[in-house]
């Protein structure tokens, strides 16, 4: 799925679990939100030209998986902005690239993530 934004929107805000799984994300304020008590993953997601794309902030405390493998965030303000991750859980991002961006990882909450395989450019 494409989700093609204004650049003054959310692209999909969510309060309970969702995965993206080959989505892109171009063009929003935030391309994907998770709040309130969510978990929220992204596999092989492309995310391009958003103020953020992808912002954790759920203090639920369950969890539906750690990776967040294989997603390109290109061009983006903050690609990935953890403000509360609602598990102590490692989030991993082996094989994600992470291209033109501001801010790689805004990681305010200290959440473990493993970056390892990322790749930074």
């Amino acid at each position: 799925l494409e989700f093609v934004g204004s650049g003054t929107e959310v692209g999909i805000s969510t309060a309970s679990r969702v995965w993206a799984i080959n989505c892109t994300f171009t063009g929003w304020k935030t391309a994907v939100l998770a709040y309130g008590e969510s978990w929220a993953n992204l596999t092989n997601c492309r995310l391009t030209d958003n103020q953020v794309g992808f912002h954790f902030n759920s203090t639920g405390n369950s969890a539906s998986h750690s990776m967040f493998i294989d997603n390109t965030f290109l061009n983006c303000g903050t690609a990935v902005l953890l403000e509360n991750v609602p598990t102590d859980l490692t989030l991993n991002f082996d094989g994600s690239t992470f291209s033109g961006n501001g801010v790689d990882i805004d990681n305010r909450c200290g959440q473990p993530v493993e970056i390892s395989q990322a790749i930074f450019e």
